[in-house]
């Protein structure tokens, strides 16, 4: 059996692979992960006991179903099978587990070993969600246009680059395989059958816009996605700065209820906070402005990198679509991973080269050498075989 490619209802599988962790956990259900005797892990999204949460699973399996009927993009998540009866009448979806966990996860990794995320990565991510969007709102094999309605770094899985170097495989990778996941609020787009938005609020566009799902709420969510990956914050208003703004504005507070600083947000206080639509590339004055705090700041990245982010938060009738990004934003991602690639190994060669000269002038003093911080030789930007 494949078991990287599919397990079919599982129960071979199951029988000789135990439990080894809940990697997340909802309203909906949890996530968990589990390992067979030869080693092979997986993840398995297990459903609660309530209708609405069974009928979602059943809904991303039918969809998952859909975008692999003509074959599997690469920057989708791998679906591996399911089980119709995991429990008495609650199905269970097997899917590929994700070496670094969701975008939000394998942010946190990174910034723990560099202060900023490198721009070869951030290249990554555009390119890889929008090819993975492109097939989703035109390529699936049924002819309709389908949006996947629920974009967000918590639905980007972050996945080991296949076909690497042997002597860069255990090292972190700068360009990893992203792919989207969580399908159960893919919907299929009718401009005549009007479905409001329903996906994560703080990811959502525009309030307009919510009032129908469209493919364009998908690419608002690519620039909303780097910007929090970016700057490890919400692109919107921080909450200090909307519970003083709610309880002084009546417009988007009739009743004038006051709201304090620890005070749990309901769905509705949400959705009224304010977007921040953050540049890539302004010095950190106006980061600040933007609502970015002084320690979260970064390095400004290229202009070029700039105007496409910028590109999927133009006003709807100007944004730019996935089969446009698909024609021409990723050749020039392309060239781009290449270009920061190197950029990044010409950095590390000139930290190591400055280390030696600092820890041979360290030794002559009679003090101890120093090391070479962890990003030089903790990472990689080796990205394998793309499609590989």
């Amino acid at each position: 059996m494949d078991f990287n490619n599919w397990i079919g209802d599982g129960r071979e599988y199951m029988q000789h692979a135990r439990h080894v962790q809940n990697l997340g956990e909802g309203t909906d259900g949890i996530v968990a992960k589990y390992r067979h005797e030869r080693g092979h892990a997986l993840a398995v999204k297990i459903p609660t006991k309530s209708r609405g949460a069974i009928d979602g699973l059943w809904t991303e399996i039918t969809n998952l179903h859909l975008l692999t009927r003509a074959g599997r993009h690469e920057n989708i998540v791998k679906h591996l099978g399911w089980d119709e009866n995991w429990q008495p009448g609650i199905p269970a979806l097997f899917i590929e587990l994700a070496a670094y966990g969701d975008l939000e996860h394998y942010s946190r990794i990174l910034f723990s070993k560099t202060n900023r995320m490198p721009e070869l990565t951030v290249w990554k991510i555009i390119h890889d969600l929008s090819s993975a969007l492109h097939y989703i709102h035109n390529q699936l094999p049924d002819g309709n246009h389908y949006c996947h309605s629920d974009m967000k770094p918590g639905n980007i899985l972050v996945c080991h680059p296949r076909g690497m170097k042997k002597s860069e495989s255990g090292l972190f990778p700068l360009a990893p395989v992203f792919k989207i996941s969580d399908f159960g609020r893919m919907t299929k787009f009718d401009p005549d059958k009007v479905k409001s938005f329903q996906g994560t609020v703080e990811y959502a566009p525009p309030m307009p816009e919510r009032a129908i799902t469209t493919p364009a709420c998908d690419i608002w969510a690519i620039a909303a996605s780097i910007s929090y990956a970016v700057f490890r914050t919400h692109p919107i208003e921080n909450r200090k700065d909307f519970i003083a703004r709610y309880n002084t504005d009546w417009r988007i507070n009739p009743h004038r209820k006051v709201l304090k600083l620890d005070e749990p947000l309901t769905y509705e206080h949400r959705a009224l906070r304010a977007i921040q639509k953050r540049d890539l590339n302004v010095e950190q004055d106006q980061q600040n402005a933007q609502g970015i705090p002084h320690e979260l700041c970064v390095v400004p990245y290229s202009d070029n990198l700039q105007f496409w982010y910028s590109m999927c938060y133009e006003h709807p009738q100007n944004r730019i679509t996935a089969e446009t990004l698909n024609d021409l934003l990723l050749p020039t991602a392309e060239k781009n991973i290449i270009h920061w690639a190197r950029e990044f190994e010409r950095e590390k060669r000139a930290i190591r080269a400055q280390t030696i000269d600092t820890n041979e002038w360290r030794i002559s003093k009679g003090f101890e050498p120093g090391g070479v911080p962890l990003w030089v030789d903790g990472v990689t930007t080796d990205r394998g075989q793309p499609g590989h």
